[in-house]
């Protein structure tokens, strides 16, 4: 039928959490909104594949190959007219697909993102990240340039146009594969009433670890797309300063000890400490704008915790951006330009056709 949908679910080391995903989509297998739920199993060494095979989806197994070939290989498996991405650790909303559908009867219309709830709301950290999410959401107009691949629906020929994920990107994948989608003037759309409820992060260390890989690899993305350097839909910037900010602190701080040990006078010790300690008051500013946003949406004055959070954040993302200009500069990112579906080896197997 036109307009059909295939419900797309990568999947790694995803027993706890694919469950009650799949049991929040598959009621629109029986109210015919969907046609088809495919779960990729990307090597998983637990019970994720047992998991999907108590639910009437078509699994495919391959080995270890990474989100984006993972997503890949779902499209290229499906069937509909339109691919909804969905992560394992979301859970849908009813209503999610029934506000996205009638986009794309604009034939000018791509993709389609929506929005996220927070599946976690007894941690202060994975509040703090909701509120950010929305905010930034609440800002988005319905014409956007970036999308997530958390809740997002793109025409299976537009993927086939595109060549899918770039599967050398182990991160931003989601923006390239947008970047990419509006440059050969796909009109893409953001639904702010279509919602996944996600499973943020509840632990800093871990959060602050993905925010660095974030940063290492928006050094590739930027690579590919110097004119998103400055900010798209989702974020401007201000946000895009901070990893710099974060790096020219780390780095004044980190050549202090050395000035004083080589007797340097300029710049001297004592100057380095000062210009990164200013750069640390900077940073926490940058922070002003969202922080104010936050409190204002939630009337809640401790969220003023997110400065700090997000103070953390930015370091982590300096320290990937340092790492993700060393690989540049020694010729260990994947270059752009080249091949975009990167065909890694890899032999899915069709395990299952409820």
């Amino acid at each position: 039928m036109a307009n059909s949908v295939t419900i797309v679910i990568p999947a790694f080391n995803s027993e706890l959490t694919l469950g009650p995903c799949l049991d929040s989509v598959v009621p629109l297998l029986a109210s015919g909104e969907a046609e088809q739920i495919i779960v990729v199993d990307d090597g998983s060494t637990d019970s994720t594949a047992e998991v999907a095979a108590r639910h009437p989806v078509r699994l495919v197994g391959t080995g270890h190959v990474g989100r984006s070939a993972a997503r890949n290989l779902g499209w290229q498996t499906a069937t509909a007219d339109l691919v909804w991405f969905i992560d394992s650790d979301c859970v849908s909303s009813r209503k999610g697909l029934r506000y996205v559908r009638p986009h794309f009867n604009d034939p000018r219309v791509g993709a389609v993102g929506g929005s996220f709830t927070n599946a976690c709301p007894g941690s202060w950290l994975a509040r703090l990240i909701q509120e950010e999410f929305a905010a930034r959401h609440r800002r988005m107009g319905l014409r956007v340039t970036f999308l997530a691949t958390a809740n997002v629906v793109y025409r299976r020929d537009v993927l086939e146009e595109l060549g899918g994920f770039d599967e050398s990107l182990a991160d931003a994948e989601d923006a390239d594969l947008a970047f990419r989608a509006g440059d050969a003037d796909h009109e893409l759309r953001f639904e702010l009433r279509s919602k996944v409820a996600h499973r943020h992060d509840t632990r800093l260390w871990p959060y602050l670890k993905r925010q660095a890989a974030q940063g290492y690899w928006r050094v590739a993305l930027y690579q590919r797309h110097p004119e998103r350097a400055t900010g798209d839909s989702y974020s401007g910037m201000i946000d895009h300063l901070q990893p710099p900010v974060a790096l020219a602190m780390l780095v004044a701080f980190a050549f202090a000890p050395v000035a004083h040990v080589a007797g340097l006078t300029l710049p001297s010790s004592a100057h380095l400490v000062a210009i990164g300690a200013g750069l640390a008051v900077t940073l926490a500013l940058l922070q002003a704008p969202m922080a104010t946003r936050i409190i204002t949406s939630t009337q809640d004055v401790s969220c003023i915790s997110f400065v700090a959070m997000s103070w953390l954040r930015a370091v982590a993302r300096g320290v990937g951006l340092t790492a993700g200009l060393l690989a540049h500069i020694f010729g260990q990112l994947p270059s752009p330009g080249g091949n975009v579906h990167s065909e890694p080896t890899r032999r899915p197997q069709d395990r299952s056709e409820n």
